[in-house]
């Protein structure tokens, strides 16, 4: 098990009135250390809500669960004006008002957005200290063993190493590149309207159509095609139906991998995974689940808003990448990618787009 603990802390100067266990041991902030750890975290939200109602300053509640997932919220007068939070399933709230509640006077909105964009949780963790400049996992027996490692200062030293460490995985000179080879518009479908099997598919075959306006009034507006490396191959409709259906598990590369969504989205890969992988379990980027392994023993990942990751055997994310539209198909280093309309939505929609993508591996 990890680290599952919550702290609560006022940005402020001064000495707290009105409620003991508070301790300096950042500039600029104040930090409760309880006698004992509660079992509940959420004990210390409801004191972090109460401890704002006398006070003019913003007061943080942060929580770590299993050192997975974390959220962190900021309090005045009594209600929460801002949070932020590393789970699929708690919302932010005026995220870019956090830099002003902590003595930001401009800008810094965006160096908040890419250290919650970090991949890392314990990496991510620094960084987040490094910005509040204050140790967010006060563990009570750091104050009596070495309360020097309750000290934090703001500075950006880490934050920049951070940014070059992205670039090498983004820039110029990254290890992967994307590049476009085909786009038309239309969509796709794993079977036509009011199909009575609607689970079932057919690998790396759709219907694809309503690529123009009068496709709407015609009976064929669907065609039947298949995904090969960089191409949709038109076949014929006994091609296709010769095709085996199989659940969508199947697709995915079925018995290699088992996956937890909560509280974090988790891969365990099971013994018939690749070599580099079995037996691990991958901790995704937030927002990132499993897509396919790419024929060379490495793991892709995808986002709802066409961010790609490569992930090594060593588990760590060696290139990010992204395309336009929603990734569902890989073949031999091509990526297929629709619009959001694809696989429910049978009507002409121009901006709807049917993309081809090609990874290549780049050699310096």
């Amino acid at each position: 098990m990890g680290t599952t603990f919550s702290s609560v802390h006022i940005y402020s100067s001064d000495e707290v009135h009105g409620f003991s266990n508070f301790h300096s041991f950042s500039e600029g902030w104040q930090t409760y250390i309880p006698d004992e750890e509660p079992e509940d975290p959420f004990v210390l939200q409801k004191l972090a809500k109460k401890i704002s109602k006398s006070t003019d300053d913003p007061v943080l509640w942060f929580f770590i669960f299993d050192s997975e997932t974390f959220v962190f919220e900021f309090y005045k007068n009594g209600k929460k004006v801002a949070a932020c939070s590393r789970t699929d399933t708690n919302e932010n709230k005026n995220m870019y008002g956090i830099p002003s509640l902590i003595g930001y006077e401009s800008g810094q909105k965006r160096r908040l957005s890419r250290i919650l964009s970090c991949s890392d949780i314990d990496y991510q963790l620094e960084l987040l200290e490094e910005y509040f400049g204050v140790c967010l996992i006060p563990m009570p027996e750091m104050l009596e063993e070495s309360p020097e490692d309750l000290l934090r200062v703001r500075s950006d030293e880490l934050y920049q190493a951070y940014l070059a460490e992205e670039k090498k995985l983004t820039g110029k000179r990254a290890p992967f590149k994307v590049t476009l080879i085909s786009e038309q518009t239309g969509k796709l479908f794993t079977h036509k309207f009011r199909d009575p099997d609607m689970t079932n598919r057919r690998p790396h075959h759709y219907y694809f159509g309503y690529d123009t306006y009068e496709t709407n009034f015609e009976e064929g507006a669907l065609r039947t095609v298949r995904f090969e490396p960089g191409r949709l191959v038109p076949i014929t409709q006994e091609e296709f139906d010769a095709v085996p259906k199989v659940p969508p598990r199947s697709v995915r590369e079925d018995g290699c991998f088992t996956e937890e969504y909560y509280p974090s989205y988790k891969v365990h890969f099971t013994d018939k995974a690749p070599e580099g992988f079995k037996n691990k379990t991958l901790v995704t980027p937030r927002g990132y689940y499993f897509f396919r392994f790419d024929g060379k023993g490495r793991v892709i990942l995808s986002d709802e808003h066409g961010g790609i990751a490569i992930v090594d055997e060593t588990l760590k994310v060696i290139a990010k990448m992204r395309v336009k539209g929603y990734p569902v198909d890989f073949e031999d280093g091509h990526i297929l990618t629709v619009g959001g309309e694809s696989f429910f939505a049978y009507y002409y929609n121009p901006s709807d787009k049917v993309r081809i993508y090609r990874i290549d591996e780049n050699s310096f």
